[in-house]
């Protein structure tokens, strides 16, 4: 079994934990994406800080990436969460990244079952599936800098009385 020491506590305070493999949402040569029940966290790699608090998911996130040029995060699940890697903060107690909540109210709940990019389109676009009130199934677009979502291709229709 795999597993991934990293820092968690408050600055000045520093204690090693042990982050199991199924609890990686992704990682790359830089960071790491993880959680813990339904906080998501981001350690960055060989620094003595502590995990950084990125957002969270009801019921758990299901996936995540970080995006080709490392600037931002998504975690999805319940909704999709999106932390731009830039805006980390230091309070003087803990490591925190505010991050924007998409699709996870209780009028427009989607939940999404994976995120990913592909290498030929732009960095600021990513892709999910998900089902939602209109399809079982359905692969969309993200753009981050206009927050736009577009309707790629339906994999499976809800059934007609569910419509």
């Amino acid at each position: 079994m795999d597993k991934h020491q990293v820092y968690i506590g408050i600055i000045g305070h520093l204690e090693q934990t042990i982050i199991q493999k199924e609890n990686i949402l992704y990682e790359t040569e830089n960071y790491m994406l993880c959680y813990e029940c339904e906080s998501v966290e981001l350690s960055l790699k060989n620094k003595a800080i502590p995990l950084i608090s990125v957002g969270d998911h009801y019921g758990n996130p299901t996936d995540g990436i970080i995006s080709k040029q490392e600037d931002y995060l998504v975690s999805v699940g319940c909704g999709i969460n999106i932390a731009f890697i830039k805006n980390i903060c230091n309070d003087g107690y803990r490591y925190y990244c505010e991050y924007e909540a998409y699709l996870n109210d209780k009028e427009n709940t989607w939940w999404v079952d994976s995120v990913f990019q592909l290498d030929e389109e732009p960095n600021e676009i990513f892709r999910f599936q998900c089902c939602n009130d209109k399809y079982d199934s359905a692969e969309y677009t993200f753009n981050t800098n206009t927050n736009e979502i577009t309707l790629i291709k339906v994999i499976e229709e809800l059934p007609s009385e569910n419509k």
